[in-house]
């Protein structure tokens, strides 16, 4: 299991750490959970999870970032979208007010945050290909529940079986 190969020759601000390299190395093999204290880099091994997904699944990629706090979420949102333009070369596009990345492949990063059940009834009937959580160790209970209810609006990539 090896990083993925944009990751071989990156520009600064994309190389990982051994710890990142090791992270990303277990990606797509499991559920990965990096906890651990704070200055660890285990912010910036989830995104380049993002990044390396979005990379692999191409057109293909909807994954959904949640945080529980809305104005982390917006920090998160704009370091990989500073990430994003970096692996695209500056063609990445965001929209603020709909909280999407979008790729030139068509790969979409959407954001919400995730408190209560009514924060998790916006995605009612909505389909993700993939589940980021970021610092789910600070979510309350009541957030927790939610963020597990929206593991229903995960779906398979086509021509993949579960």
């Amino acid at each position: 299991m090896n990083a993925p190969a944009y990751i071989d020759d990156a520009p600064e601000g994309l190389a990982p750490t051994v710890f990142q390299q090791a992270s990303l190395a277990l990606r797509g093999h499991y559920n990965v959970l990096d906890a651990g204290g704070r200055g660890g880099g285990k912010s910036h091994a989830f995104c380049l999870s993002v990044l390396a997904y979005c990379n692999e699944l191409s057109s293909e990629a909807r994954p959904l970032v949640t945080r529980e706090q809305h104005g982390a979420l917006v920090e998160l949102q704009s370091k990989l979208f500073e990430l994003s333009l970096m692996v695209t070369n500056g063609r990445a596009s965001r929209n603020k007010s709909d909280m999407t990345i979008t790729w030139p492949t068509g790969a979409q990063i959407q954001f919400t945050n995730i408190t209560d059940e009514q924060s998790y009834a916006r995605h009612q009937g909505r389909s993700y290909t993939g589940l980021f959580g970021d610092e789910v160790g600070n979510y309350p209970p009541s957030a927790f529940t939610p963020l597990q209810h929206l593991r229903s609006n995960l779906r398979v990539r086509p021509g993949h079986q579960a």
